[in-house]
């Protein structure tokens, strides 16, 4: 498959992963899958096989070399490859490059093989990041039948660093980290003038709570060009050197891409921590930037929204309400956050 899998008794071109942890997933047959992702060849990258060695000990190998993610291109592509031993029945996965803007190391893969026909499965990981440049992980095949199946088994998984800037994120980081914020102006000029062109806007929030400022950017590419959506936010040392926390890339498979822009900002989650509101007042997505679930996250508001946005306090609710308009449910909607995600709570009378 073009999505980092191979299978060899069926052809299931399902492009979102799946966790392994639970057993083996109906339709994906007998499956190797060193790094299952929503991958997309269809503009660039190349999916590559060799065969390697004399018989009885030649090695099968395919490539995904180059590969870009789904709604992302440029330098921010993957290239891994499966290795398939005769003989020994070895399997090897190798990573080259898995560093990428969004959701680097593994962070939404699945890296693990399954027999469907037995039932069985094992996974390294899923959505987690486990794997890093120049890397590689060997299964080897028993000699002997392995009495431990079905008993649960622990795999290492190597320590890896936080996202790794590329691009113009880099670009950013480094102009930032030797000129200073007053470099903003001119790198906004810099990308209105590149091809794709890309909008710009940035509001400096304290996410975290340790008194600095991150700097929140927001990339608006032209229609056509998903890729060229992104949000990032950097993060300042107590040296006051910026370092990145988040680049997410904002295109959708199924959906229009969100084109963001600041609305609000304040403390929707109950933390004493301000939050970020964005909207997208063409299409109706709206997001709240946070740290309530543990780390930083995009998390988006329920329906789609294209009237008003605001935030109101009532006595006696322990989380602020997001009031919203113009939703795809009829009425006026009140969204709470409820420890884990935001939730339609009531329609609010006019």
């Amino acid at each position: 498959s073009s999505n980092g899998n191979l299978q060899f008794s069926s052809s299931n071109p399902l492009y979102y992963n799946d966790c392994l942890a639970n057993g083996s997933l109906p339709g994906m047959g007998d499956l190797i899958a060193p790094f299952w992702d929503d991958l997309d060849l269809s503009a660039a990258g190349f999916l590559e096989t060799e065969v390697t060695g004399t018989a009885p000990n030649r090695v099968f190998v395919v490539e995904w070399d180059d590969v870009p993610r789904y709604g992302e291109g440029g330098d921010n592509n993957v290239t891994f490859a499966v290795q398939l031993f005769e003989t020994t029945n070895d399997v090897v996965f190798l990573y080259e490059d898995v560093n990428t803007l969004a959701e680097s190391n593994g962070r939404s893969a699945t890296i693990g093989l399954q027999s469907e026909a037995a039932g069985l499965a094992l996974q390294f990981s899923c959505n987690q990041p486990a794997v890093s440049d120049h890397s590689g992980l060997l299964f080897p095949y028993p000699a002997l039948p392995n009495a431990d199946v079905g008993r649960e088994t622990t795999l290492y998984h190597p320590q890896t660093a936080g996202p790794l800037a590329k691009g113009e994120t880099l670009t950013l980081l480094e102009t930032l980290n030797q000129r200073g914020p007053a470099a903003l102006t001119q790198l906004q000029r810099h990308w209105l003038n590149q091809t794709p062109q890309r909008q710009s806007e940035w509001a400096q929030v304290d996410l975290d709570g340790d008194g600095r400022l991150e700097l929140v950017l927001v990339w608006r590419g032209p229609v056509g060009q998903p890729q060229a959506s992104e949000l990032v936010v950097l993060t300042p040392t107590a040296e006051g050197q910026m370092n990145l926390w988040l680049d997410q890339r904002l295109a959708r498979r199924d959906e229009a891409t969100p084109q963001l822009t600041f609305v609000q900002t304040s403390d929707v989650t109950g933390d004493a921590i301000d939050d970020i509101l964005l909207s997208d007042p063409d299409n109706g997505y709206q997001f709240v930037l946070t740290t309530a679930p543990g780390d930083l996250a995009l998390l988006p508001l329920p329906d789609r929204c294209l009237g008003s946005l605001r935030v109101l306090e009532r006595p006696g609710l322990p989380f602020p309400q997001i009031i919203r308009d113009g939703c795809a449910t009829p009425g006026r909607l009140a969204v709470v956050w409820n420890g884990q995600e935001f939730i339609n709570l009531v329609k609010v009378a006019p």
